[in-house]
C-alpha cells in the first residue's frame, strides 16, 4: 500500500514537472570567471529557473546569476542597506539609519568569518559573486538603478555573508538596541530612562 502511494507521488511529480518544463526557455551561461564548462538554466512556463552545470562551483555561479536576471536591484539595495549606505543615495534623511546598520558591524564580522570558512565553502560564495558580476557586466541594468541615479559596486564573496548576517538579524529583536545607538550621533541627546 505504501509503495503504491510512493509510486502514485512520483509519477504525479513527474507528471507536474514534465508540464511545468512544456513551453521552457533555455539559455546557456559561459562563465568567464572560470570557463570549465556551460551551465544551462532553463526557465519552466513560470519562469522558474532550472540550473544545470558538470561541477558545484558553475552550479552556484549558474544559480545567482538567474537570480541576478530576477532580483539584482533587491539583492544589491539588501547590500547597500545592510552596510549602512543607503544615504549615498536617498541622501541625510538615512543616516541615522546606515549609523544603526554600520553600528553592527556585519561587513567586518563577514571578512573574518570569510577567513574561516572551508576551502569549498569559500569557492560556493566565490562562484556566488562571480555570477552576480557576471550578470553585471553583461546586462543592462534595470529601471529602479536609473531612477535612483546609482550603479551596483562589484560583489564581493564576503557581500553573500553579510547577506546572511542580515538576514539572521531580522529573525531577532535588536530594536531597542538600534534605537539607544541612534542616541551616540552627535548632536543628540541621550535619554537616560534612568533620571
Amino acid at each position: 500500500r505504501i509503495a503504491m502511494k510512493g509510486g502514485r507521488i512520483l509519477f504525479l511529480t513527474g507528471l507536474i514537472a514534465g508540464a511545468l518544463l512544456y513551453g521552457t526557455s533555455r539559455s546557456t551561461v559561459y562563465p568567464r570567471a572560470r570557463p570549465v564548462a556551460p551551465v544551462d538554466i532553463v526557465r519552466d512556463s513560470l519562469g522558474v529557473p532550472h540550473v544545470f552545470a558538470s561541477n558545484r562551483r558553475d552550479l552556484f555561479f549558474g544559480q545567482v546569476y538567474a537570480a541576478a536576471a530576477d532580483r539584482i536591484f533587491q539583492m544589491d539595495w539588501s547590500r547597500r542597506r545592510l552596510l549602512g549606505r543607503q544615504a549615498e543615495v536617498l541622501g541625510k534623511s538615512h543616516i541615522v539609519s546606515d549609523f544603526r546598520m554600520r553600528a553592527l558591524t556585519l561587513e567586518p564580522v563577514a571578512r573574518e568569518l570569510y577567513g574561516r570558512l572551508e576551502p569549498g565553502e569559500r569557492e560556493a560564495l566565490d562562484a556566488y559573486a562571480a555570477g552576480i558580476n557576471e550578470w553585471l557586466a553583461t546586462h543592462e541594468l534595470p529601471v529602479e538603478f536609473r531612477r535612483l541615479h546609482c550603479r551596483p559596486d562589484t560583489w564581493r564573496a564576503i557581500d553573500g555573508l553579510v547577506i546572511w548576517r542580515g538576514m539572521a538579524l531580522t529573525l531577532t529583536d535588536l530594536t531597542d538596541d538600534l534605537d539607544d545607538s541612534a542616541e551616540l550621533l552627535p548632536g543628540r541627546e541621550r535619554n537616560d530612562p534612568e533620571e
